[in-house]
């Protein structure tokens, strides 16, 4: 590790974990003074390559969605809802079930559990911060879901970043009461089908797992992406409901962004509309979504 990051792993491993007994919102108060300390353009990578941050303020140039002069304190934003998320990683590692609650607007919980009482659904969602955080909610209030996710536990601890340290450390308590299936593994669409047709959900970044690709556009852009959850949708003959957690601000509660798409064969046409719905939201606060570091990598 750099010394910026030698720092950034003490930070969240001393000042996150005694913020983190506190609930929200109290505990969210450091973000907006610390949230974004500790890491540089040229050597912060999140998990990416080294100069990811370059790459995304280039991305959010090319998509025009803010003025130029802006794009900077959106990335700073980006940095404290990141940091938001390792402390929200906290909460689920402890079972904190208060703090996960109280750090969702309570009548969006509500709107969520009148949707998930009627059936099951390939739940959709988007690199936001709070998408464990959202995982965990729905556990926590007694609806059953697996959740696709990369394998943070596969980067050596002695290499591992420490957002990647963050995640390793929450997947090694969290898999033994939450179902996990590892974006890594064999045959996931079969093993998500078996779910399915058990009438319980899945839930799933809109970008894993891979499988046959879809075209879509997103910001004016084509993009290639993965249509996994439009395809086990068809074969299991599952609605699905796309729910992104998303936050005015770093500090503020997560609202859910909440629509269901039928299941169809025309997996081009559900994953245009699932992009439809993350672009939406994403408009609502670019600084919330984790895509401008890889956007690049998606365009068609």
């Amino acid at each position: 590790m750099n010394i910026s990051d030698r720092c950034l792993d003490i930070y969240f491993r001393k000042v996150l974990e005694a913020a983190a007994i506190l609930p929200p919102p109290s505990a969210y108060k450091i973000l907006p003074y610390t949230g974004h300390l500790f890491r540089n353009f040229r050597d912060y990578s999140c998990g990416y390559e080294p100069g990811a941050f370059f790459r995304a303020h280039r991305n959010l140039e090319e998509v025009n969605i803010l003025p130029s002069c802006h794009i900077k304190d959106v990335l700073k934003e980006y940095l404290r809802f990141e940091t938001r998320f390792a402390l929200e990683n906290i909460w689920v590692r402890r079972q904190n079930r208060q703090h996960v609650i109280h750090s969702f607007n309570n009548a969006d919980i509500n709107s969520l559990e009148k949707l998930i009482r009627k059936q099951n659904y390939v739940i959709v969602s988007a690199h936001f911060s709070g998408i464990i955080d959202m995982v965990e909610l729905l556990r926590v209030i007694g609806y059953k879901a697996t959740f696709i996710a990369s394998n943070a536990m596969n980067q050596p601890w002695n290499v591992a970043t420490p957002m990647q340290r963050s995640v390793a450390a929450l997947f090694r308590s969290w898999r033994l009461r939450q179902p996990l299936i590892f974006s890594d593994e064999k045959n996931i669409l079969g093993r998500s089908s078996k779910v399915l047709l058990a009438d319980e959900s899945m839930i799933m970044a809109a970008d894993v797992p891979g499988y046959k690709g879809a075209r879509v556009s997103m910001f004016g852009k084509s993009l290639w992406v993965p249509a996994g959850s439009a395809i086990m949708a068809w074969k299991c003959k599952v609605p699905i409901l796309v729910a992104i957690p998303w936050a005015s601000a770093c500090d503020k509660p997560y609202k859910i962004f909440l629509r269901t798409i039928p299941a169809s064969r025309d997996y081009d046409a559900v994953m245009t509309k699932i992009f439809e719905h993350i672009e939406t939201v994403v408009r609502l606060n670019p600084a919330g979504w984790n895509g401008w570091l890889y956007f690049h990598r998606m365009l068609a």
